[in-house]
């Protein structure tokens, strides 16, 4: 009954058994430890009050501290003086995000914190530090960037590197200058309060409050002031008002135009990689040259009292209401206007940065280019070359953060390039973009919509 050999093949064959339930259980084991591993990454949990110490170092932080998995990190850059509010800048964006589903299981939230008052170059440079570390951490899985005004230019410039470049999947850029704005040109800003103010007490109100404001933001004037990618920037040499603490300055192509920016996007990055948002606010410069006088006289009671006063008392939405109007106004070259067919070549902005050039439209188009018109749009939409573009109306530069349209209207709206893809509310169009939104109707406006 009792057989030695058999005894000892068959307790052979179970100890092979076991051996092997134990090397598959540990190999499962380590996988589950790696994946756990990859997902509790160095990166603190945001704090939720008001931030007050100025960031030395830019520093990413981690929404909340759940685990990655297999999520695809999206890192939020935000833009200027952001480092210190609340969820810096970003609370209202993240609330509508983190609600969706989809967007949950697809995405996990990290923001990077950073030094709005530094040079681009600087912050670029180690924004590239902080994407790699974010990539190994994260089991080298690709990130997708959302970045507001000049985060997406530090985004764009870090692209420059091409691990960097790798390293990123897609960018969603809010309102970025890349090509710079006219608010940023002192000169120029300088000579169209001159030359478009007629009220002297409103000459010097407007030129001391500009040079107060920017006198602590030096970076702006230096890096994001306008590259005359389009050759818009006049030759008027030296320019003063009598008045006392008036507009005054030196107003020429070559000293004003930023060589560094335009250096920089000639430089190659794949910028199919780019989903490009930009919107304007519609004001009399849009119109017919002797409607918008007429307008601007009937409306100016109106205007001081909805506009002006609500600025004085700090409303950021007005101010950038004031602001569309200064950028609009600022005088041409008569070439640039006679290409445009309007001395008004900025009208379309959103309080910070004009349309083209939140577009980024190619400099070889910019002399020949441009969006005075409606018309404009259908004209310059095959010459883009970024990997999709939206243009939504009425929305200023903070409406990407809290949804705010100046004018009483639904919160839908449509992307004026592409008008068939439907009308939502801008935090709609963010997630339908990050491929957050695949209802029946989001599906049938993805297959109709029409991309650059």
């Amino acid at each position: 009954m009792y057989h030695p050999a058999k005894s000892i093949r068959h307790g052979s064959l179970v100890l092979w058994l076991m051996a092997c339930l134990l090397l598959s259980f540990s190999t499962q084991s380590k996988a589950v430890q790696s994946v756990q591993s990859a997902s509790e990454l160095p990166f603190p949990v945001l704090p939720r009050g008001k931030l007050t110490d100025k960031p030395i170092q830019m520093t990413l932080y981690q929404y909340d501290d759940k685990l990655l998995g297999r999520r695809t990190p999206l890192l939020l850059v935000h833009g200027l003086k952001a480092e210190c509010w609340p969820y810096l800048r970003w609370q209202h964006l993240v609330k509508h995000l983190s609600a969706n589903p989809e967007f949950t299981n697809k995405y996990k939230i990290f923001f990077a914190r950073y030094d709005s008052s530094a040079s681009l170059d600087k912050m670029a440079e180690q924004l590239q530090a902080k994407i790699a570390q974010l990539y190994a951490a994260g089991g080298q899985t690709p990130i997708t960037i959302l970045a507001l005004s000049m985060g997406g230019n530090i985004t764009y410039e870090s692209m420059l590197n091409r691990d960097t470049d790798k390293q990123v999947r897609l960018v969603l850029a809010m309102g970025t200058p890349f090509h710079g704005s006219p608010l940023f040109t002192a000169d120029w800003l300088q000579y169209g309060i001159y030359k478009r103010n007629r009220c002297p007490l409103a000459r010097i109100d407007r030129s001391v409050a500009y040079r107060l404001y920017f006198g602590h933001k030096k970076n702006l004037l230096y890096d994001l002031r306008w590259d005359n990618c389009d050759q818009s920037i006049p030759d008027l040499g030296h320019f003063a008002s009598l008045l006392p603490f008036g507009p005054h300055g030196n107003l020429t192509a070559a000293s004003t135009n930023n060589q560094e920016l335009a250096a920089t996007n000639q430089k190659i990055v794949d910028k199919r990689k780019i989903i490009a948002y930009s919107g304007y606010l519609p004001n009399f410069y849009q119109w017919r040259p002797t409607a918008g006088t007429i307008a601007r006289a009937v409306m100016l009671p109106y205007n001081i009292l909805t506009i002006t006063v609500p600025v004085y008392l700090g409303a950021e939405h007005h101010v950038l209401k004031m602001l569309n109007r200064q950028i609009s106004s600022v005088p041409i070259t008569q070439a640039a206007a006679k290409h445009a067919g309007s001395k008004y070549l900025f009208a379309w902005n959103d309080g910070i940065t004009p349309v083209i050039s939140a577009l980024f439209l190619p400099d070889c188009y910019c002399t020949t280019q441009s969006i005075a018109h409606q018309s404009d749009l259908a004209r310059i939409k095959p010459l883009l070359d970024v990997g999709k573009a939206r243009v939504f109306r009425n929305i200023d530069h903070l409406t990407y953060l809290d949804g705010y349209r100046p004018i009483t209207l639904p919160a839908a709206m449509c992307d004026e390039l592409n008008p068939e893809a439907g009308k939502r509310d801008i935090f709609s169009w963010i997630l339908f973009d990050l491929d957050c939104m695949q209802s029946a109707d989001t599906r049938q406006s993805t297959t109709a919509a029409t991309y650059n």
